[in-house]
C-alpha cells in the first residue's frame, strides 16, 4: 500500500495549515524586534506616542498569532483523524482479504494492538509531533536568518553549539529505533497473550493453570517494563543534552555579546533581542530532538502494520 496516497483527497486542509503555522512562525519574531526598539530607540528618547504604536501592533500581532495558532493545529488534528480512520478501514479490510490461516495463526490481542493502537501512535506521529517538529524547524529557520541579519558574527558564535547537538542527535537515534521496536513487540506479545487467555479462561480455571498463566503474564510484563524503561533512558538522554548545549549557547552569546556592547559594536537593545532570539531558538531544537522519539515510535507501529498489507490474500 502508498501510504502517501491516504494525503492526497487531504491536499487543501494539510496547505492550510500548513499556511497558518508559517504565519504563526514569522509573527512570533516581532516581539523580540519590538525589545530592540523600546530599549534602543523609545526609551532614550522617552517616546511615548511610539510606545503606544509599538504595544498597539504587538496587540494585533499576538491576537492574529493566536488565530493562525489555532486553525493551523486544529485542521492538522481534523485531517489526522480522518487519515487515521481510511487507514483503518485499509487494514481491516485487508485482514478479511487474507486467508483463514494467516488470520487464525496471529492472536486476536496482536491483531486488535495493530489496528487500534499502532494507527493512533501513527496519528499521533503524524498530525500531532511532526506539527510540533514542522513548527519547530520553521521557527529555528526563521530565527537564524534575523540573527544573521542582525550580526554574523554572534549568530556564528552562538550556534557553535549546534554541531554537537546534531552529533548527539544522530549517535543516539539509532539505539532509540531499537528500543522502540523492542517495546512494541512485547505489547503486542502482552495483547496477544491476554486475548487468548481470556478467550480461553474456561479451560484455565478447569484445570487449575491460574498460577502458571500469572507466572507468564509477568515474565513479558518484565520484559515490557525493561523495554520502556530502556527507551525513557534514550530519550531522557536527548531532553538533557539538548538543555545543557542551549545552556552553553546562551552563556557563549552573553560572554561575547557583552564585549561587544563595551566596545560599542552592538546596543543594548540589540544583545537583548539576540539572547530572546538565542532563548526562542534551542526551544525548537529541544522540540525537535524529542520528536525523534515518537518518529521511532511511530516507525515501529507501521512496520507492524505493514507487514499485514504485505501478506497474500486468502
Amino acid at each position: 500500500m502508498k501510504f502517501l496516497s491516504l494525503f492526497k483527497s487531504h491536499r487543501r486542509f494539510l496547505s492550510i495549515a500548513f499556511f497558518c503555522i508559517v504565519a504563526t512562525n514569522v509573527l512570533s519574531l516581532a516581539f523580540p524586534w519590538a525589545i530592540k526598539l523600546i530599549v534602543d530607540d523609545i526609551l532614550p528618547e522617552k517616546n511615548g506616542s511610539f510606545l503606544a504604536i509599538i504595544l498597539i501592533l504587538l496587540a494585533g500581532i499576538a491576537l492574529v498569532k493566536a488565530v493562525a495558532s489555532f486553525w493551523g493545529t486544529y485542521l492538522g488534528m481534523k485531517t489526522g483523524e480522518r487519515i487515521a480512520s481510511e487507514l483503518r478501514e485499509r487494514l481491516h479490510d485487508c485482514l478479511l482479504r487474507q486467508s483463514v490461516l494467516t488470520v487464525e495463526n496471529v492472536p486476536t490481542g496482536m491483531l486488535l494492538s495493530k489496528v487500534v493502537g499502532d494507527i493512533d501512535t501513527i496519528k499521533r506521529f503524524l498530525f500531532s509531533d511532526v506539527l510540533d517538529f514542522l513548527c519547530s524547524f520553521l521557527t529555528a529557520c526563521f530565527i537564524f536568518a534575523v540573527l544573521f541579519w542582525m550580526n554574523g558574527w554572534l549568530a556564528l558564535i552562538s550556534a557553535a553549539c549546534l554541531p554537537f547537538f546534531i552529533f548527539s542527535y544522530l549517535k543516539l537515534s539509532r539505539s532509540l529505533k531499537e528500543k522502540y521496536k523492542e517495546l512494541k513487540n512485547d505489547q503486542g506479545n502482552l495483547a496477544g497473550q491476554l486475548g487468548e487467555r481470556y478467550r480461553g479462561i474456561r479451560v484455565v480455571q478447569a484445570f487449575g493453570r491460574q498460577i502458571r498463566e500469572m507466572d507468564r503474564f509477568r515474565a513479558v510484563q518484565n520484559r515490557i517494563l525493561r523495554s520502556a524503561l530502556g527507551v525513557h533512558r534514550v530519550d531522557t538522554w536527548f531532553w538533557v543534552a539538548a538543555e545543557c548545549l542551549s545552556a552553553l549557547g546562551l552563556i557563549i552569546l552573553l560572554w561575547f555579546g557583552t564585549g561587544e556592547v563595551m566596545r560599542g559594536q552592538i546596543t543594548v537593545g540589540t544583545l537583548m533581542a539576540f539572547y530572546t532570539y538565542i532563548g526562542m531558538l534551542f526551544l525548537p531544537l529541544i522540540k525537535m530532538s524529542r520528536v525523534n522519539g515518537s518518529y521511532q515510535e511511530a516507525r515501529a507501529s507501521w512496520e507492524r502494520v505493514r507487514n499485514i498489507f504485505d501478506e497474500p490474500e486468502g
